[in-house]
């Protein structure tokens, strides 16, 4: 089995990388190029994205850096506050926005419309 952990953490290792780029490049560009401002929903999901940029900014210093960088003790639980308020705040949007319209999804419903 350790020789599976040398690879999945060297696949991990990547990923971080590359969901830091990711991130970081959705947040630069719907800043920059989209009215994010105007929608709740658009609002929300900036601070979803900023949040999840910053979970892979902790996942990238912690592996790189070790488990006792310098700072860990106060961006740990300012990230994991962020994403728990963020998830709840873009949950509360879809569920109260007015253009939310559930229907059933089951193709059986469907074929008696």
């Amino acid at each position: 089995m350790p020789e599976l952990l040398v690879v999945t953490d060297l696949i991990a290792d990547i990923a971080i990388i590359f969901a830091s780029i990711a991130t970081a490049i959705f947040v630069a560009s719907y800043a920059i190029f989209f009215n994010w401002r105007l929608t709740q929903a658009g609002r929300s999901l900036m601070y979803f994205v900023v949040a999840l940029l910053s979970v892979a900014l902790l996942s990238f210093l912690g592996r790189w850096l070790g488990a006792e960088y310098f700072g860990r003790e106060l961006l740990r639980p300012l990230t994991w506050c962020a994403v728990a308020l963020t998830a709840i705040r873009l949950t509360w949007v879809l569920w109260t926005s007015r253009a939310l319209d559930i229907a059933s999804r089951s193709r059986k419903d469907k074929t008696h419309e």
